[in-house]
């Protein structure tokens, strides 16, 4: 399973959420945004697993294997 962290919740965000929501073996694994209640909504649309209040700790921290910078 490739597991991709989104950096940022807006409309180009969500577009490629919902992309990766119809891809097989792939997920949305982790998401960042400034705001952690944005980071935390957008996880529970698209069941990620990780969220962060900001893009360097999910870059340091996270276990995804791909970073879309959505912004």
């Amino acid at each position: 399973m490739l597991k991709v962290a989104i950096i940022a919740t807006g409309a180009i965000a969500e577009k490629m959420a919902q992309t990766i929501r119809e891809m097989e073996g792939v997920c949305v694994y982790a998401v960042a945004s400034r705001s952690k209640e944005k980071a935390r909504g957008f996880a529970a649309k698209y069941d990620a697993r990780q969220i962060f209040d900001n893009y360097e700790d999910m870059v340091k921290e996270s276990e995804s294997d791909l970073i879309y910078i959505a912004t």
